[in-house]
């Protein structure tokens, strides 16, 4: 038997506060565990939930889940940035704030190994030694928060 997906209000949009930018980000579904989709590299809530196809994959992920999905700083109804930290400056940002490599692939969707090169990079170019000296240049650097 097919399903018959009627058109539903788009969901109500909320937004967090992230590194002083305001974040959107809507709420749908009531099961029994929370999922964080994360779109691509641009997304719009409001335009995505137009497309039928995508709003009736979303409708079955709620029928398991409470479906968060966000539009990333920047992009959709999110506040507008000048510009995006690259792969390195997020890896560096958050080895300086004293995550470890492992933590940081877990954060970034990367291998150790691929945080271990590039942290060895970055160490070579600055001519670093540590950790700590890494914290110390970038506490004096202005920098993007990692977490966009």
């Amino acid at each position: 038997m097919d399903h018959v997906i009627v058109a539903r209000r788009v969901p109500p949009t909320r937004y967090a506060q992230s590194a002083g930018a305001k974040i959107a980000y809507q709420v749908s579904g009531e099961g029994s565990c929370d999922l964080v989709f994360v779109s691509g590299l641009v997304s719009h809530l409001d335009l995505q939930w137009q497309q039928l196809s995508y709003r009736r994959f979303v409708t079955a992920l709620e029928h398991a889940c409470r479906v968060i999905r966000f539009d990333k700083r920047g992009t959709g109804l999110s506040d507008p940035t000048d510009a995006l930290p690259d792969m390195d400056e997020r890896v560096v940002a958050l080895a300086a704030q004293g995550h470890t490599n492992a933590e940081i692939a877990d954060r970034l969707f990367l291998s150790r190994y691929t945080v271990e090169t590039h942290l060895k990079h970055v160490f070579a170019k600055l001519g670093l030694r540590s950790r700590a000296e890494l914290a110390a240049v970038a506490v004096s650097a202005p920098t993007t928060p990692p977490d966009t």
